[in-house]
């Protein structure tokens, strides 16, 4: 049903691997993971040059960003709000009430969550040892938090090693 005619990049074991442990690294709990991936890491605070020196990333990691969107789908790690409630959500409305914001309004009245949790694409360094990984949390018009970070795989487990950029509104 989900955008019938649209084909999404599926999210791979990798990837999935790497979100479930970001997030086991965020204290709240009090939001639902956005199902759909598809704005790159924001470089514009970040400096690449230490990044390819240090982690093994290339420079063309860093200037080809990939148009796919990614879909998370079922998952045994994290909640993820239906695909097929976006387009509803967005346009939430309860006779007599005028809300302000439909879709966090839909997320608290269907899943009992705060916010939503929106993952940036990852990029890879070269031997797959380092990821640079990004997230936002949306609570509200003014209200979220989010952030860039190094992860490195160790032990079959990705760990933060780095942040590099925090933001908070």
């Amino acid at each position: 049903m989900f955008c019938q005619n649209q084909n999404y990049k599926p999210i791979t074991t990798s990837e999935l691997e790497l979100y479930r442990d970001l997030i086991k690294t965020i204290k709240d709990d009090s939001f639902i993971v956005h199902p759909l991936i598809y704005s790159p890491v924001d470089l514009s605070m970040i400096n690449t040059s230490m990044l390819i020196i240090k982690y093994g990333f290339t420079k063309k990691q860093f200037k080809n960003t990939n148009s796919d969107t990614i879909l998370i789908e079922n998952n045994k790690y994290f909640k993820i709000i239906n695909p097929d409630s976006l387009f509803y959500f967005k346009n939430y409305r309860v006779e007599g009430d005028n809300i302000f914001e439909p879709f966090l309004y839909a997320i608290n009245k269907i899943y009992h969550k705060e916010a939503y949790c929106q993952f940036y694409k990852l990029i890879f360094s070269s031997n797959g040892t380092f990821a640079l990984a990004e997230y936002f949390v949306t609570c509200g018009d003014l209200c979220g938090y989010g952030e860039t970070v190094i992860m490195k795989r160790t032990k079959g487990k990705w760990l933060i090693i780095k942040r590099l950029t925090s933001s908070i509104s």
